[in-house]
């Protein structure tokens, strides 16, 4: 089937339909010639003359031409042909009934056949409705390119011929490639040359093959695995299908790997019938190049393959001009066309020599100058069956990742090598280490994690070690987050560490920062424990790493030696183990600092880390350094790309949802403040779940004061009381007051709107309580914020004009100025009523330029609508009364937009079709993604169907998880 080509198809029926006319149709094999011949040519009402050449090593002559002539048979002559048309009577017998008699046959053999050409010629012209197509002429003989020279240098004017060949299999003298260039004046002619489908073609024709939907992410892995040729997207969609489930590799390479299915015989037959025509040469470097899998250069391909400088240059010249390899980079370094290709090679080589190619891959690699590639080495002496050399190689290999900061190549190494059977004790036993931390750092739990505890089913292991590995485990467990898991195999580990001081005191530390300990007696135990353990070690980093646990306690506790005890810590030394301590002690100081608002240092903090972290070159870290770094962007108004940002860090930890929490929150308190509620809803409910489940207390109530945020706006009291209050009882449990400020905040504005003054007051007293004496700036600023709220419940609307303008003020000096703009709007409401105009217009206009300017659409496009329906308030720029505000909703032309990308248009082709800019599409699929809380303008499509109700259903959903918890 044809998917695409529409330019080509259109071009070539137009000229096969308006003779005289020669297309000549080029392109690699299996990209669609036949097809395209067979769409434009078939649905016209000309009649087609249709011929093969084929991969004889002697063809018959004019064979291809015989055999498009037989598609005559029943078909009389328009005219009357001579004697010289009998000539073809003994080539053609299936049309002999319309040919006179042949003639005597010539002596001269020249003459006979430029009788027959001649003859061919007339048969034609004589049926002016017929297209001669003339297939795969890399295999024609040479009488058929004379015979095509003979009839194009005079073609019948009722004549249009279409040619179709690979021109990378031609000779360089074949006299294709000069045709085009001798045609008489008054013949048309064109040269369509098929390259490989797009991506979105490949999707569409693996759908209309497998005859449903191909999902998008299925859609580049069947691309770089088929290169776009359509022959070969057929070939593995059929066998898919067949094998019942689509699967393939996600990356290109390595290709020699047995990943994906099997190379289709069909494609695997025509890849082998081309090597195989080819010299020894290239069959000997297409081969070492399919073993070596990756690009590389001349010298490497000549040591695998064997050859000389002289026979390699033969071998590649060859290899490249018959389609097999390619130019990968500006080191000319070469590789594959096609995976494909290389599968079908590396597939066909036999066990023993794939063994001997794979072991000269390995020496060859290993003289050569550093960096070596340590991890394609591994993978050679493996393929090699030298088992010794690849153990070695492997852990050499994740041991220069680790270093690098490269943990995932590291875990990723580890886990292949564990994995398999037969490790020597010892040499499993440091590699599960090795593996614990890799993967802890590459935030990749899961296959470690089960390695690890089949490890410990061991009951010879010693203590120490047992010890060792239950504390990898413990830290693993804590990002998935299994809290209580992590806290059970934790403290184990600290008894089992009894004579490992440094590592006890390393879990020890964790421990006192557990959620479920760190704000109480057991977490003060933990912590001195640590302290005392760290003080007897002369171990600095152990001790850095225990006081950076310390510091970030007081600083979340809110003591007053929170922020001293930061600074304290060494930040300028130049020890190696002892900088990595501080780079991730930054991180849960930044945090620690954050959640009691002192954000200028939290910014401090961070910077510290990172610039340590780049000071030593090293990956680690690096993501939950901008976590942090994205949910303090929430926090202080940074809006600008802060949602692309938090995206890309949660597709950066998927493995991890632990690490997680952070960028889900930052993601969808930022599709709230823009008004997409339902996408928010889509987001908070399923975490709350998580979060309240596994203790995370204080993520648990900022994420349940956002739910009963929005129900509040959706006009449901009861719902959003609920769950705020729900969410505020594992902090009033464990005294976390000075770390909830936005949850008070919400809780009280919920407990007044659902007609509970007393309840509401009483948090207000806890919280004041729980605050005293604290060093929580953002605390003491949502403070006044209840009280403002509980005075302006009770009627004392002077008194809340003053606590919500000091709010405000406490709110700007941290800064917070989404809930500076939030306070200035509640002050302005105060004023309104008691017709002190004068002075609500300029602080709620003020509010909601605030909200305008920090990016908050939903809240400003809320607060402008009811400013105009109160009358007489002039609005700034753009809030002046005109084209109606969609708020959440899309616009009719935002609607038009997402309906024509939902069904794949480009951005250009959607501007052509709307007589808009290009820019402007862009806008307005951004909002549509906004709105909709999409990640990618591929899901667009299946939004707009479920669109509606989804939000209502969420939200009510927030009430099932709080049950689900047993709250």
């Amino acid at each position: 089937m044809l998917i695409g080509r529409e330019s080509d198809r259109e071009l070539l029926s137009r000229l096969a339909t308006n003779p005289p006319a020669v297309v000549l149709v080029t392109g690699d094999a299996g990209i669609g010639k036949s097809t395209l011949v067979t769409e434009a040519i078939g649905a016209s009402e000309r009649r087609m003359l249709r011929g093969h050449c084929h991969a004889l090593r002697e063809p018959f002559p004019l064979g291809c031409v015989i055999e498009a002539l037989r598609g005559l048979r029943g078909v009389p002559p328009g005219r009357p042909l001579s004697a010289v048309a009998g000539t073809l009577r003994p080539l053609v017998p299936e049309i002999a009934c319309h040919l006179p008699a042949p003639p005597d046959r010539l002596d001269d053999p020249r003459a006979e056949r430029h009788r027959t050409f001649r003859a061919l010629r007339e048969l034609l012209a004589a049926h002016p409705r017929c297209v001669l197509v003339l297939e795969d002429l890399q295999w024609a003989d040479q009488q058929t390119i004379e015979f095509l020279g003979f009839l194009l240098s005079d073609p019948p004017s009722s004549l249009a011929v279409v040619l179709t060949y690979r021109e990378q299999e031609l000779d360089p003298s074949s006299q294709l490639r000069t045709l085009g260039a001798r045609l008489p004046a008054g013949v048309t002619t064109a040269q369509i040359e098929l390259g490989p489908l797009a991506v979105r073609e490949v999707r569409a024709l693996g759908a209309a093959i497998l005859g449903a939907e191909v999902p998008e992410s299925f859609a580049m892995p069947l691309y770089e695995w088929t290169a776009g040729i359509p022959f070969a997207v057929h070939e593995v969609m059929s066998q898919l299908r067949r094998r019942g489930r689509l699967e393939l590799p996600a990356r290109p390479w390595p290709v020699m790997d047995a990943e994906g299915p099997a190379v289709p015989r069909a494609v695997r037959d025509l890849i082998l019938q081309r090597l195989r025509g080819g010299s020894s040469e290239v069959t000997l470097i297409v081969r070492a190049a399919a073993v070596l899998s990756r690009p590389s250069d001349a010298d490497l391909m000549a040591a695998v393959a064997g050859l000389t400088p002289v026979a390699t240059a033969k071998g590649l010249d060859e290899a490249i001009s018959g389609g097999f390899l390619e130019e990968a980079d500006e080191e000319r370094r070469y590789r594959f066309r096609l995976r494909l290709l290389a599968r079908a090679v590396h597939d066909e080589i036999s066990a023993g020599e794939r063994r001997r190619l794979h072991l000269r891959a390995a020496h060859a690699l290993e003289v050569r100058a550093e960096p070596r590639p340590l991890v394609e080495i591994a993978h050679h002496f493996e393929r090699a069956g030298n088992r010794r050399q690849w153990l070695r190689a492997a852990e050499a290999a994740s041991d220069a990742a680790s270093r690098a900061g490269d943990d995932a190549e590291a875990a990723q190494i580890l886990e292949q090598v564990l994995s398999g059977p037969g490790l020597p004790a010892l040499t499993r036993r440091r590699m599960v280490l090795k593996l614990g931390d890799a993967a802890l750092f590459a935030r990749v739990p899961r296959k470690a994690i089960a390695i690890i505890e089949a490890t410990l089913d061991d009951r010879s292991l010693p203590p120490g070690y047992r010890g060792e590995l239950r504390l990898s485990l413990g830290r693993l467990r804590l990002i998935l987050p299994d809290v209580a898991g992590a806290e059970r195999e934790l403290v184990r580990a600290a008894q089992e560490l009894r004579r490992r001081p440094a590592l006890a005191a390393r879990t020890m530390a964790i421990l006192a920062e557990m959620p479920s300990t760190a704000s109480g007696e057991p977490g003060r135990s933990w912590l001195e424990r640590a302290l005392r353990s760290a003080e007897r070690l002369d171990d600095a980093a152990i001790r850095t790493e225990v006081l950076g646990t310390r510091a970030s306690l007081l600083l979340g506790r809110a003591h007053p030696a929170g922020l001293q005890a930061a600074r304290d810590l060494p930040w300028r030394t130049t020890c190696h183990r002892e900088q990595l301590a501080l780079v991730r002690s930054s991180k849960y100081l930044a945090l620690a600092a954050m959640s009691v608002g002192h954000y200028r240092e939290a910014e401090v903090l961070l910077d510290r880390g990172e610039t340590i972290r780049r000071e030593l070159d090293h990956g680690r870290f690096a993501v939950g350094l901008a976590s942090i770094r994205a949910w303090l962007g929430w926090r202080t108004g940074r809006w600008a790309g802060l949602e692309l940002a938090a995206r890309q860090l949660l597709a950066a930890n998927d493995q991890a949802p632990g690490l997680s929490v952070g960028n889900e929150m930052t993601v969808a308190f930022l599709l709230l403040a823009a008004g997409s509620t339902d996408a928010a809803a889509q987001r908070l409910v399923p975490l709350l779940e998580i979060v309240g489940g596994q203790g995370m207390h204080l993520a648990a109530a900022t994420i349940a004061g956002a739910l009963a945020r929005m129900h509040l706006l959706r006009g449901n009291p009861s719902e959003a009381r609920a769950t705020a209050t729900a969410g505020i009882l594992g902090v009033r449990e464990h005294g976390l007051w000075a770390s909830v400020s936005f949850a008070a905040c919400d809780a009280v504005d919920a407990l007044l709107a659902d007609g509970r003054p007393a309840e509401a007051s009483d948090v207000v007293g806890e919280f004041a309580h729980g605050v005293r004496g604290a060093d929580a700036p953002a605390a003491k600023a949502a403070l006044f914020h209840c009280r403002g709220a509980l005075a302006e419940a009770q009627g004392h609307r002077d008194r809340a004009v003053r606590l919500f303008a000091s709010a405000e003020r406490a709110w700007r000096r941290l800064p917070a100025p989404y809930e500076a703009a939030r306070a200035r709007e509640r002050r302005g409401r105060c004023l309104l009523p008691d017709g002190r105009e004068a002075d609500a217009i300029p602080a709620l206009v003020g509010a909601l330029e605030d909200f305008h300017a920090l990016g908050a659409r939903g809240e400003a496009v809320r607060l402008a609508a009811e400013l105009r329906a109160h009358g007489g308030i002039a609005l700034p720029r753009p809030w002046r009364p005109g084209r109606r505000p969609y708020g959440t909703e899309l616009s009719p032309r935002e609607a038009e937009v997402a309906g024509l990308a939902g069904a794949g248009r480009k951005n250009k082709e959607i501007a052509a079709e709307l007589f808009i800019s290009e820019r402007t599409v862009e806008k307005h699929v951004a909002s549509v993604l906004r709105k909709l809380g999409l990640d990618s303008r591929q899901d667009i499509a299946r939004a707009l169907q479920r669109k509606g109700g989804a939000g209502k259903e969420m939200m009510g959903g927030a009430d099932l998880a709080w049950r689900r918890l047993g709250r």
